[in-house]
């Protein structure tokens, strides 16, 4: 973290204002797109139409600390800290009909969850939990493929109406509109047994209204290497980078343009079990962050569970 960041957290700290929606870059540290939750066949869509069901439970446990020079000597110690599980439904229709002359997909997915967050300035500090609800989200995907080779294109679009309180640490909800678009392709031939996939996105943010904060323009990309030895069982390694393309502004950007950047890398295991007829698909991940500028560094957890809702009906 750079001395500028520090001072204005020690500033905030002491005039007992919110910090983390002040001094971390993409306003709080925190993106509207899940970073992560793509990579492992991120360019194929459902073979099958129908409705399919995804829960999505996502941890994350991430801090930053450092030290803040007084003028007139010695040093504070700072510190931010953040715990959080949130679980988000997702429902996804692919209709039958091709969309030119691809697999067309509308989804939808809600977050709710508990944060606990904690930022301390020496000896004080402020310390928040909660469970809320936060912004639902809806997309699209539109994809193809040829022989083992699949491609796709995708949109998520955050909505902000979930529970917001202004200057809380533990906001769930980013109380702003953002637009994603990204594209993705994965390489997978079955003979083989080896996949290689890799999804990369932008994400446009609006203005938070209740901070007078917009976020900068997001990068981010995200990659899996995998090795399936049997149609329902595969692991290898995933990971993902972040990285701001402009600056944060407005006046709640009290640092100006500031930008934030972070890297991770991890471990995927996933596989398909049958309960009786009904396939559930579940993936486990788990990534640990580095190189972060402006953000926290931590680990980050998915567990996913998918069920076609087709097969519980036949």
């Amino acid at each position: 973290m750079t001395a500028r960041l520090w001072i204005s957290v020690a500033l905030s700290m002491i005039c007992t204002m919110p910090i983390m929606d002040k001094v971390l870059a993409s306003e709080g540290a925190k993106s509207t797109y899940l970073l992560g939750v793509s990579g492992p066949q991120a360019g194929m869509v459902p073979p099958a139409p129908g409705f399919y069901a995804t829960n999505i439970v996502y941890m994350y446990s991430g801090k930053a600390d450092g030290a803040l020079t007084i003028p007139r000597g010695g040093t504070l110690s700072i510190g931010i800290d953040v715990n959080l599980v949130i679980e988000a439904p997702m429902l996804l229709w692919v209709p039958k009909t091709k969309v030119l002359g691809g697999t067309f997909g509308v989804f939808g997915l809600l977050t709710m969850g508990y944060v606990d967050a904690k930022a301390t300035v020496g000896r004080f500090g402020v310390a928040q939990s909660r469970f809320s609800v936060g912004d639902p989200q809806i997309g699209t995907m539109l994809g193809w493929s040829s022989g083992p080779l699949h491609w796709k294109l995708g949109t998520l679009l955050n909505i902000p109406v979930g529970q917001y309180e202004l200057g809380a640490l533990d906001n769930l909800s980013f109380r702003r509109w953002s637009f994603d678009m990204n594209g993705a392709v994965t390489w997978f031939d079955p003979s083989t047994g080896f996949e290689l996939s890799g999804l990369a996105g932008v994400t446009f943010n609006g203005r938070n209204s209740k901070t007078d904060y917009t976020t900068g323009t997001e990068f981010h990309i995200e990659l899996a290497a995998l090795y399936h030895p049997n149609k329902n069982f595969q692991f290898g390694l995933v990971g993902y980078h972040f990285d701001q393309i402009t600056g944060d502004s407005g006046s709640g950007a009290v640092l100006g343009a500031f930008k934030g950047r972070v890297s991770a890398v991890g471990f995927h295991v996933g596989g398909t079990i049958m309960i009786g007829k009904v396939p559930l698909i579940l993936a486990g991940r788990v990534y640990r962050e580095f190189n972060a500028k402006n953000r926290l560094t931590g680990t980050t957890g998915f567990l996913t569970v998918t069920v076609p809702l087709g097969a519980l009906f036949h």
